[in-house]
């Protein structure tokens, strides 16, 4: 089953959370840009692509890697376990 956490750089909570979680994954991530709601992560993924997520962005992890998508709704549907509940 895949997971997802919205990137919310707004929020230092929320920001917290998704680090800690990308962190557990042992994902390879940086910040490239941006300060206060403009920050950017860029997480490598196992393939040597990188995606960038932007605040609002959701990050989804699945047995292919690391993705990221504008909605949620454009993920499969059933496939996505959210971490925000």
């Amino acid at each position: 089953m895949a997971e997802a956490h919205r990137w919310n750089a707004v929020n230092m909570i929320e920001a917290g959370m998704v680090i800690g979680w990308l962190m557990g994954y042992h994902a390879d991530f940086y910040h490239p840009s941006g300060l206060g709601p403009t920050t950017r992560l860029a997480i490598h993924n196992e393939a040597g692509d990188t995606v960038i997520a932007e605040s609002g962005d959701w990050i989804i992890h699945d047995s292919l890697g690391w993705h990221v998508a504008r909605e949620l709704q454009s993920v499969e549907a059933g496939m996505i376990k959210d971490l925000q509940t």
